[in-house]
């Protein structure tokens, strides 16, 4: 929530789940300890509900060192193996919002300019990989099989120590596997996981301009705009008559 050049509060679609920029407004009144039929002060109290992203998640395992994703059969969801071979976990995030969605957020200002940290959990009553292991990780997003490594040595960033319970005598430990941790490995942004085009046929509240500098998204349908680079415009620019906007509506396909 912001306060805009017009002097009034707001809020943006891209941060809470409405569409109507609206929130409730909480009235907690305090009563006059003098003459209690009077209110002395109001406390005005905002409440908007976070937007939350929601997604699915699986994990499978397979032996040995396949790449194919057919391999991994849903079914499989437990692995027995024997130390010193190799296991290959397929890791799949399944983002369910709707392309609907990431265009109000774009249109808001959301960054698509980045990705989401992700960490695996994994608990064990020992350690939770063996000394010296050697992890690969195969990242096939933008139809480019890369692969990055890492070691767990004592000074390793990929895995941590996070927690220690002990209960009835037997102590677990949980780890966490931090992929953005692996050597050279860089997510690959939101926006390149999507085709922006751009809608000039109507023209919305908050405008997005161009900017090669502090972009939030860029257009790469191929068309005409392709590689254009666009941010919010601010209260100012709304402001100001002078500011050529760019009327544009950036929407998924």
């Amino acid at each position: 929530m912001k306060l805009d050049a017009n002097r009034y509060f707001k809020i943006t679609t891209a941060e809470v789940d409405n569409t109507s920029l609206q929130f409730s407004l909480i009235d907690v009144q305090f009563k006059n300890p003098n003459d209690s039929t009077k209110v002395a002060y109001h406390l005005y109290v905002p409440v908007v509900v976070t937007k939350m992203l929601h997604y699915d998640f699986t994990a499978r395992f397979s032996s040995g060192t396949t790449y194919d994703l057919s391999e991994y059969p849903a079914s499989v969801r437990n692995l027995i193996e024997n130390l010193g071979n190799p296991v290959t976990l397929k890791l799949i995030y399944i983002y369910k919002q709707e392309a609907d969605d990431w265009a109000a957020a774009i249109n808001s200002g959301e960054n698509i300019q980045r990705n989401y940290t992700k960490e695996l959990t994994f608990k064990s009553t020992s350690n939770a990989f063996p000394n010296n292991s050697k992890l690969i990780l195969v990242d096939p997003n933008g139809n480019s099989d890369k692969y990055y490594t890492a070691d767990l040595s004592a000074s390793s960033k990929v895995l941590t120590k996070y927690d220690e319970v002990t209960i009835q005598g037997v102590t677990t430990v949980e780890y966490r596997l931090k992929l953005a941790n692996f050597n050279n490995f860089s997510p690959i942004k939101l926006n390149d996981m999507m085709t922006i085009s751009l809608d000039t046929s109507e023209t919305i509240e908050k405008t997005l301009v161009s900017d090669n500098s502090n972009y939030t998204v860029i257009v790469n349908d191929g068309g005409d705009n392709d590689g254009l680079k666009l941010r919010l415009e601010t209260d100012a620019e709304q402001a100001d008559e002078h500011v050529t906007n760019c009327h544009f509506a950036a929407r998924l396909y």
